[in-house]
């Protein structure tokens, strides 16, 4: 539930992130933000948490459909893509 941020090519620990449950995947956003997606539990609504990447910490987060995996950036929009089934 945490995130270790490694500086290259030691792969030395230079920060931990932690506050998220389940993160999965990350995205760069650009600007010095990132965001990741997190399962939150195995079942119910899962969430998009950004980071500032500048100081390593949480900057808010958005509740997504579940189960959200990978992400993708298209000009200022950000998509997630699920391994769960969509609610109607």
């Amino acid at each position: 539930n945490k995130i270790d941020v490694v500086e290259l090519p030691s792969l030395r620990r230079t920060a931990s992130i932690t506050g998220l449950a389940l993160p999965r995947y990350l995205a760069d956003l650009g600007n010095g933000q990132a965001a990741v997606s997190e399962w939150v539990s195995y079942t119910g609504v899962g969430r998009v948490t950004f980071i500032n990447l500048n100081n390593n910490t949480l900057a808010g987060s958005v509740a997504v459909d579940s189960l959200p995996e990978q992400m993708a950036v298209a000009g200022n929009q950000l998509y997630v893509g699920h391994a769960g089934a969509a609610r109607v």
